[in-house]
């Protein structure tokens, strides 16, 4: 098993923690942008979850928000501006902790440190189809614009799925190591960007099963991959996010923060990259003069997952938490889900 992927369990935040870092008292005149924390309007305490568990990985379908979790479950949560304190649909059948999860309009997919690939119906919350075919952890998952799944896994393979089915249809060979990152876009067709422990991106012809085209650069494994227009932005765990011209491979940026600590999730939106890491917070950079141009501060562990939703930047991370930011004032908490055994 993978040290990158080995979350441990984090001991229930006190009621002094979430009164001084999710409130945002800090008394330091260089931190920026401390959130104010929203509560429950009847109890005043933060809205709760039913597992003390760190959040692994993050989804959406149909205004409806996904989260895995490190004892192998999936919360079903509504996005509104109540914030249930409850899941809606809460899905269970892997034995271990869920790596990465990706939806349709229809159906969620769920990748495992089990070995196992799980469809479940999203209306039902039931599992139709569980899918073995990789030899170890599956530890990336990619759903793309025409319909076509693939895994990566622990073994060194790329797999793809009949999304219905669950039949097997190639297995893609090449990778050095372990596949932590998955992308696709529709401006780049027919291709597949692959990355992970080896430190090298690979593009895959989607119709051969070949690799055309390899990045290199990144001194870490590479841990999450975006496309925007033409670009491949990818993050690693040597504190850089590299900047790519998709079609030929071609370096053209790298950006670090300060701390040089491991970045462990990527979104895109409009026009600014987030990036969130080990050092508990997010940055938000501009893309047109790469500089970061705000941080968002208030989880106390690992980032785990990024996702834009509406008007809503949405966060995951190892200390339990889903935090929804509102985008239109920067860094400000519109709720919180609070994992914790309340």
């Amino acid at each position: 098993m993978q040290q990158d992927y080995d979350f441990p369990d984090y001991p229930e935040l006190t009621e002094l923690l979430h009164e001084q870092s999710l409130l945002g008292l800090d008394s330091s005149p260089d931190s920026v942008n401390i959130p104010i924390i929203k509560f429950n309007s009847q109890t005043h305490k933060p809205i709760s979850l039913p597992n003390n568990f760190p959040v692994t990985a993050l989804a959406f379908s149909n205004n409806l928000i996904y989260a895995a979790l490190a004892n192998g479950d999936i919360l079903e949560y509504s996005i509104d501006s109540n914030l249930h304190s409850q899941p809606t649909k809460i899905l269970r059948l892997h034995s271990d902790k869920v790596t990465a999860i990706v939806a349709s309009f229809s159906h969620l997919y769920s990748a495992s440190i089990d070995s196992k690939i799980v469809i479940w119906d999203l209306q039902t919350g039931d599992p139709v189809k569980t899918i073995i075919g990789h030899t170890g952890p599956v530890l990336s998952l990619c759903l793309t614009d025409q319909g076509k799944l693939y895994s990566g896994g622990h073994d060194k393979t790329i797999n793809e799925w009949d999304p219905r089915s669950g039949r097997r249809k190639w297995i893609l060979t090449g990778s050095k190591g372990a596949i932590y990152a998955l992308t696709s876009s529709f401006t780049c067709p027919n291709t597949l960007f692959s990355a992970g422990e080896d430190q090298v991106i690979r593009a895959w012809d989607t119709t051969s099963g070949r690799c055309v085209q390899t990045f290199n650069g990144h001194e870490g494994p590479v841990m999450a991959l975006k496309i925007k227009d033409n670009l491949l932005y990818s993050a690693s765990r040597d504190g850089s996010v590299a900047i790519w011209h998709a079609l030929d491979g071609g370096l053209i940026d790298t950006m670090s923060s300060n701390n040089n600590l491991p970045i462990t999730a990527l979104e895109i939106f409009n026009n600014s990259l987030f990036t969130g890491s080990e050092a508990l917070s997010i940055i938000q950079w501009d893309l047109t003069d790469r500089s970061p141009i705000a941080t968002f501060s208030g989880h106390t562990a690992t980032v785990t997952a990024l996702a834009v939703y509406a008007d809503k930047l949405i966060s995951t991370s190892t200390d339990g938490t889903i935090k929804l930011w509102k985008l239109d004032k920067l860094s400000t908490v519109a709720g919180t889900y609070l994992i914790s055994n309340n």
